[in-house]
């Protein structure tokens, strides 16, 4: 389970009503997300715009 925002971009949750969330871990998942999203956020005005219609 995760907490997305646009302050604190990812925010794992890992307890919910004083009861664990799997094995109360962070998972690696909830890691390489927040690592990617981090990336792209320092990587500045070099990114590659998506054009939406």
């Amino acid at each position: 389970m995760m907490y997305l925002g646009s302050n604190l971009p990812i925010l794992p949750i890992i307890v919910w009503d004083g009861k664990p969330i799997g094995d109360g871990k962070v998972g690696d998942l909830t890691i390489a997300l927040s690592d990617l999203l981090w990336d792209d956020m320092v990587a500045g005005p070099g990114r590659i715009r998506v054009p939406y219609a």
